[in-house]
């Protein structure tokens, strides 16, 4: 099974300069317990976000440049390998659209997203919105992949676009 792990502050903000814009030690113990154990895979940002690879998962790092190295961490050109570092079981991905839309065909329904909010839960109409809002993300990054797609194999007899 693949969980997305992502929060989202009430505002849109998802970090700043590669950090979390809240310190809540109750929604990093959460995260932390639903993690421990597992493979984690994620982009290369987010993975320098961390000062150090976090004790006790087994960290896998998604980027596109072939020189990259990360200490502490299997790096990956594509999902397929990522998953197959990951060997069986759960694996948790983190990150962002570039990354989740990878996983998204195989996740389960966004694995039970944590929305973030200080005070109280998140109303079930705010969390609407935060999917329904998530989706469009995911899909116009799929849509602007097929278009760069579309452009580089114009000459071919192979046609990229929406089905």
């Amino acid at each position: 099974m693949i969980t997305f792990h992502l929060a989202r502050a009430t505002n849109g903000v998802i970090g700043v300069d590669g950090d979390l814009p809240w310190r809540l030690p109750a929604d990093l113990k959460r995260f932390k317990a639903q993690t421990m154990g597992k493979p984690m895979v994620m982009g290369r940002k987010t993975f320098e976000g961390f000062p150090s690879p976090l004790p006790g998962r087994r960290h896998i790092v998604l980027t596109r440049d072939p020189a990259s190295r990360a200490a502490g961490a299997a790096v990956v050109p594509s999902g397929s390998e990522a998953l197959g570092a990951a060997g069986g079981g759960g694996v948790g991905v983190m990150g962002w659209a570039g990354i989740l839309a990878r996983f998204l065909h195989l996740a389960e329904p966004l694995g039970r997203p944590h929305v973030h909010r200080a005070r109280r839960a998140a109303p079930v109409a705010r969390l609407a919105k935060y999917l329904q809002n998530t989706c469009k993300i995911l899909a116009k990054y799929v849509q602007n992949t097929c278009k760069i797609l579309a452009k580089y194999f114009a000459d071919c007899d192979v046609h990229v676009g929406q089905s």
